[in-house]
């Protein structure tokens, strides 16, 4: 395989060479063979809310529901900015990723946030209900999961997650992208399958090594147990977008981004990737503070902080699977921004 892949990335780089002069004077050899890896090279992911007007996000907890919005006019594509734009920083797509425990109020995105701990169920019906009646729900992306898990501690928020999931059936929006790491999410394969195209299960896959999980996030499900509900998952028809994010050590970051991509490329629809840093000088001091950073430090695994960690493995897959890292996302004709919740 690895063969293969060595000979398929040569070709590749001789057609990309062409797009990027500084190629020579950037790229970085791996230890595979004496192809070369662009750092400048531009990805061809986007996110799921790449062409949505707005993304929304729900959160379950034993206790209540968080719902927030989050509106982007053009500020997803740099290309198509306007003058009034050019101060509107983009979001980050690890932001919207589902967050590993210590890093669940890290860089959240901005928006208008609403906290709900009466009535939440019909709280957060009312707000769908309203998006619906703007025209807005039929554009816009919700993810379920970004910083609570909605299948973990199921036993404790079962009818929570189960109605909220209802809703999102009931009111249909664009696409939902369902977030978890819990084998759990087996659980709602009624309502996956009636959303259908619809709906995405997006896993988060950030290692290929069980013992990387346990030292850097404990208390997690195996990858695994995670890689068998998603195979479980697409036996049924639903789509799941396996998420590298936040990067984490998986071995050589040259060597063995090759096993890595072949692994997210068996049980996977889509694949998409993140890092805990982002990249941004005013961002380092809440980097340095996240418990995971201070072990990737302890560990000496400094590599895996920067803002490109992932690109290696991002680069093996481009050879092995490039389908799989366009997400199906489209602009959605007629569609306009219009204002959130107004009062």
């Amino acid at each position: 395989m690895r063969e293969q892949s060595t000979r398929r990335a040569q070709e590749i780089q001789q057609e990309n060479a062409k797009h990027s002069s500084k190629a020579s004077s950037t790229a970085q050899p791996t230890d595979l063979s004496s192809v070369q890896f662009n750092q400048n090279a531009p990805e061809l992911t986007r996110t799921w809310h790449s062409y949505a007007p707005a993304a929304f996000c729900l959160n379950t907890y034993p206790n209540g529901i968080t719902f927030s919005a989050h509106t982007a006019p053009k500020i997803n594509r740099a290309e198509e900015k306007s003058d009034s734009d050019k101060n509107t920083q983009p979001w980050h797509p690890s932001q919207f990723h589902l967050r590993v425990k210590d890093t669940k109020n890290y860089l959240l995105p901005a928006g208008k946030y609403f906290l709900y701990k009466e009535n939440y169920i019909q709280s957060v019906e009312r707000r769908l209900i309203t998006l619906k009646e703007q025209g807005l729900l039929s554009s816009s992306v919700i993810y379920f999961g970004v910083t609570s898990d909605p299948f973990a501690s199921f036993h404790k928020k079962f009818d929570i997650t189960m109605n909220c999931l209802q809703l999102l059936e009931t009111y249909r929006p664009r696409r939902v992208v369902i977030q978890t790491r819990s084998p759990m999410v087996i659980s709602a394969l009624p309502t996956l399958k009636a959303l259908g195209d619809r709906a995405v299960v997006a896993m988060p896959i950030e290692t290929r090594l069980e013992r990387a999980v346990q030292r850097y996030t404990p208390g997690q499900p195996k990858i695994s147990e995670r890689l068998v509900a998603a195979a479980g998952l697409r036996r049924q028809g639903v789509k799941v977008n396996l998420v590298a994010s936040p990067i984490l050590p998986y071995g050589d970051i040259y060597r063995d981004a090759w096993d890595f991509a072949d692994m997210l490329d068996k049980h996977s629809d889509y694949i998409t990737f993140g890092c805990l840093a982002y990249g941004k000088p005013s961002q380092e001091s809440s980097l340095k503070a996240l418990p995971v950073a201070r072990k990737l430090v302890a560990d000496k695994k400094f590599r895996w902080l920067r803002p490109h960690a992932y690109r290696h493995l991002y680069f093996a897959l481009q050879v092995l699977a490039p389908e799989k890292l366009l997400l199906p996302v489209k602009p959605e004709e007629g569609s306009s921004q219009l204002s959130l919740f107004a009062a």
